[in-house]
């Protein structure tokens, strides 16, 4: 069963900062994909939940991960909710323990 997906502030805040690196530092082609990759991401969250695992010292919280992404997520009964969205360059653990 599909579950409607909604991101966060702090999800949105992180494709906006995403996006915002991309234009500077890649190429237009680049940015499409990551946009393409990022609704897959989306539809994938929405239909596979059970096979993502639980963020070791963080459950409920979720990791998948897609592309050159890592979506961070929470399963609630009628939704999941993305609630940070990483590159996989990026320090995640320490922001994440920081969000403590």
């Amino acid at each position: 069963m599909s579950k409607e997906v909604e991101f966060s502030i702090e999800a949105q805040e992180d494709l906006a900062r995403l996006e915002a690196f991309l234009i500077t530092q890649a190429s237009s082609r680049v940015l499409q994909r990551f946009k393409q990759e990022f609704l897959r991401a989306a539809a994938m969250l929405s239909d596979e939940l059970t096979e993502f695992p639980y963020v070791e010292g963080k459950e409920p919280l979720r990791k998948m991960i897609h592309w050159k992404y890592l979506y961070f997520h929470l399963e609630l009964a009628d939704r999941v909710t993305v609630v940070r969205i990483f590159s996989k360059k990026e320090d995640w653990v320490n922001e994440l323990q920081l969000a403590d």
